[in-house]
């Protein structure tokens, strides 16, 4: 009986905690749907009732310090609800301060709100990030920071199979050996986020008609696809669909994916 007690007073706990959480979220701005995947998000982030309503002010007291304003943040969390959880459970100060006196960066306001996730990061995955990205751009004569000045979510690629792209492909239920070919792509090909990733591939399911398991296929048998912007795959389709017709189209860019990077103006469109 004490013990039933005990995990009622927990859970009761628990949902205190998240309810808290959820009264900042609307003092900043979130509302709706997004409001509900983030208090969803908050209920079961890892710590449980440490997820505080308190630390939860003190990361958006610190992040405005920082130049990102809360009703900027809560577009941002409502755009990539994984940002929340790091912002319940640990201070940002160390990864500000880290971007903040990394040479060759903008402002870390800029960069988070190029890329939700890099509020996933703190001072020491940073370092770890700028180090291993060094070797890949040295060869082009540029730091590492000057290439994440442009790709800033270049700093969540990983050399192991965790980054927010592989995530995103499983969540959307792509078979392991679609992972595994986008997994072993070369940094240079890993850098699309984990939310350009999905609106590509929301874009070629509904469009090509396919399922998790045929565009897991498509995935595999062409992995740079991942990191297409919709408008490029659109470009393409149109083109196809207005030479050969909307059918053929469709199983021409199933069959031959490749084709979906190809550049219309300079490659597919004939010229004069």
């Amino acid at each position: 009986m004490c013990f039933l007690a005990a995990a009622a007073l927990v859970a009761a706990s628990a949902l205190t905690a998240a309810a808290d959480v959820r009264s900042v979220l609307v003092r900043i701005g979130v509302r709706g749907a997004a409001l509900r995947r983030l208090a969803e998000r908050a209920a079961k982030a890892p710590g449980g009732m440490s997820a505080s309503a308190a630390a939860l002010e003190q990361s958006i007291s610190e992040l405005d310090a920082a130049g990102l304003a809360p009703d900027r943040l809560a577009k941002l969390l409502a755009r990539q609800p994984r940002a929340l959880p790091p912002l319940l459970s640990h201070s940002p100060a160390a990864l500000l301060a880290a971007l903040r006196d990394t040479k060759g960066l903008p402002p870390a306001a800029q960069l988070i709100a190029a890329e939700p996730l890099l509020l996933t990061l703190d001072d020491v995955k940073l370092r770890a990030a700028l180090d291993y990205l060094e070797p890949f751009v040295c060869a082009a004569n540029r730091s590492a920071a000057e290439f994440v000045a442009r790709q800033p979510q270049a700093l969540l690629w990983r050399a192991e199979a965790s980054s927010p792209v592989l995530e995103t492909l499983r969540e959307m239920g792509l078979d392991q050996r679609a992972v595994d070919r986008v997994s072993r792509w070369s940094p240079a090909r890993q850098l699309a986020s984990g939310d350009g990733a999905r609106r590509s591939l929301s874009w070629l399911g509904r469009t090509l008609g396919l399922e998790a398991a045929a565009l897991g296929r498509l995935v595999a048998s062409f992995p740079p696809v991942v990191g297409l912007e919709p408008a490029r795959l659109a470009a393409s389709h149109a083109f196809l669909a207005s030479e050969a017709g909307e059918a053929a189209a469709v199983a021409a860019l199933v069959r031959y994916p490749q084709l979906l990077s190809v550049s219309v103006e300079a490659n597919l469109r004939p010229t004069a």
